[in-house]
């Protein structure tokens, strides 16, 4: 068992531990060569762990030590000495950081400024950047890994060693072992790390570092692989300008991740907000919905709250006739501004008027336009028309306002009542026959529109 006063390959004498975790110890120990303090870290092998599986560790870690070593000059990287081994298990020599981690800071004094959390951002990123040059992937960016030395200095430590020896990741036995909320979804589905990688596990320790929380730790390991590898972070409230670069590092994508370039152009506090998320790759278009008939209504007991000014404001079409109509008197506006204005209007015009037909001839065009773009029906007067919009999913739709002639047209309103119902029998409640709407009226009052189908659908109706 290691005990303090130690010496460890014959020249690192142990005295104090500084923090332990899932894989190792780390001490602060004296190098009795060189007369200077370091921080030495124990990784700890399975005590069954078998002898050529134990060599090939020892092996690896040796390899990574090295390769963590050809960064020992950068400034964002805790440097790494040497490698020793003692009772068969790997020692690494390390920079000693006099402060703690970013995991410490977090969880002493919360969460950290934009500002500040900045400046972690361009430090880490400076440091994965040259890692990744270097061909070495770190595989285990998080909080714990983070050192903020006494000066406010960032610096990246343990560059592939936690990782290699099955922290974050997946044992052969499918086994899940470390900070799974950290890894990358690639990694978390079993596949192999690349540097794309790093930058998810950077964004997830970002995410972390601005709103206080890890945005896939679920109760259980499993599960936090699981949300990591499906789940969408919750959208960050206190990111400021840090929003858009932690946005696109989270990407399950790995191709739609920045590179570092990238990267560090979103950190840039003198572009402006819309120039740094116009530096995010754009997505695909959705599709629309399919267009959809109205179904029977259903009667809803709660009035129609209305909706924005901007929409219930908008002017409403008389007819198709009254949209297409070309001015007769004058020169046309297309005319006057030269050929290629000219020709740009012209087919304005054509696709207005096609616009027009459709909307007022086609019922399925009429209905996939009602479902977002029409106005508040609790404005709707004597005269006036409605549509109902189907609910989809968990989207909230209903009674909508259109104009008289809209395809998607489907009552009218004979009748707006202050405070008292249409008297509609309940036989005839909720079917495609008359029906009343409950809506707001002025004072938060609850008025009745009631309706009836348009005419050439109302043969069945005996009123």
């Amino acid at each position: 068992m290691t005990q303090q006063g130690q010496l460890i390959g014959g020249r690192y004498r142990l005295i104090r531990p500084l923090g332990s975790g899932g894989m190792g110890q780390v001490w602060k120990a004296l190098d009795e060569t060189l007369d200077s303090d370091v921080a030495i870290k124990e990784l700890w092998l399975p005590p069954a762990t078998a002898a050529a599986e134990r060599a090939e560790r020892l092996q690896r870690a040796a390899r990574e030590a090295r390769n963590a070593a050809k960064l020992r000059d950068h400034p964002n990287v805790v440097t790494v000495h040497d490698v020793v081994v003692e009772n068969e298990a790997p020692w690494i020599v390390m920079q000693l950081v006099s402060g703690g981690t970013l995991q410490e800071r977090l969880a002493k004094k919360g969460p950290l400024s934009v500002d500040a959390a900045a400046k972690v951002s361009e430090a880490l990123l400076k440091a994965l950047d040259a890692a990744h040059r270097a061909g070495i992937v770190h595989r285990d960016v998080k909080p714990a890994n983070v050192m903020v030395d006494a000066s406010g200095g960032i610096l990246l430590t343990d560059f592939g060693i936690a990782a290699n020896q099955a922290d974050q990741g997946l044992t052969g036995t499918g086994v899940v072992i470390g900070s799974a909320p950290y890894l990358s979804p690639e990694r978390a589905r079993g596949e192999k790390g690349k540097a794309a990688g790093d930058l998810f596990s950077l964004g997830t320790t970002l995410y972390e570092a601005v709103e206080g929380v890890s945005p896939f730790h679920r109760e259980t390991a499993t599960g936090s692989l699981h949300a990591v590898a499906y789940d969408e972070a919750p959208p960050p409230k206190r990111a400021g300008r840090l929003t858009p670069l932690i946005t696109r590092l989270l990407e399950k994508d790995q191709d739609r991740r920045p590179k570092i370039s990238e990267a560090l152009a979103l950190l840039d506090p003198s572009l402006p907000a819309t120039k740094r998320e116009t530096v995010a790759t754009p997505r695909a278009p959705q599709k629309p919905k399919s267009a959809q008939k109205p179904k029977s209504p259903a009667k809803s007991t709660a009035p129609q709250k209305p909706k924005s000014a901007a929409k219930s404001a908008a002017p409403r079409p008389k007819s198709p006739a009254t949209v297409a109509k070309p001015s007769t008197s004058g020169t046309s506006a297309a005319g006057s501004s030269g050929g290629g204005s000219g020709a740009f209007m012209g087919w304005l015009f054509v696709a207005a008027v096609v616009l027009a037909i459709l909307y007022g001839e086609n019922e399925a065009f009429a209905d996939w336009v009602s479902e977002g773009l029409h106005g508040d029906v609790s404005s709707a007067q004597v005269g006036d028309c409605v549509h109902w919009v189907p609910p989809e999913g968990n989207e909230q739709r209903g009674w909508v306002q259109v104009p008289c002639w809209s395809a998607a047209t489907g009552f009218t309103v004979l009748e707006r009542r202050a405070g008292s119902n249409c008297g509609i029998p309940a036989i005839v409640r909720n079917t495609t026959a008359k029906q009343e709407i409950p809506v707001y009226g002025p004072g938060n009052r609850t008025d009745y529109l009631c309706v009836m189908p348009k005419p050439e659908n109302d043969s069945d109706d005996d009123s």
